[in-house]
């Protein structure tokens, strides 16, 4: 089952993502990502957040390769539009949610995840 992953992103990594010239994320699997997953990327800046957030999606994830460092993932991401995530997606992952409740807004609404 799919879950949403809230991480923090420091900010010259969020407008690398934001601009879409970073593809991949280097994490270390502590939460067993998987393909379909979504990390809701959120700037983290000098100790405290700083607002700014993106939606990814997981595509692809490499992982136990040589000259990986053990424990270790390469995920590939593609960038999730607002408009692009529908309320009937959250509702299909909020069953698995890895993330702390939080409202986050979509199309205008919130929705609880």
């Amino acid at each position: 089952m799919a879950q949403i992953h809230d991480l923090k992103i420091l900010p010259e990594y969020y407008t690398a993502v934001e601009k879409g010239v970073k593809t991949y994320e280097l994490r270390f699997d502590d939460r067993n990502y998987a393909v379909g997953d979504m990390l809701i990327l959120r700037e983290w800046e000098n100790g405290q957040y700083t607002g700014r957030r993106l939606t990814v999606l997981i595509t692809h994830i490499l992982k136990d390769f040589v000259g990986l460092t053990d424990g270790w993932a390469v995920l590939s991401i593609k960038k999730q539009e607002a408009k692009s995530v529908k309320k009937s997606n959250l509702g299909n992952l909020h069953r698995g949610v890895a993330c702390n409740r939080t409202l986050y807004p979509t199309i205008g609404n919130f929705y609880r995840v």
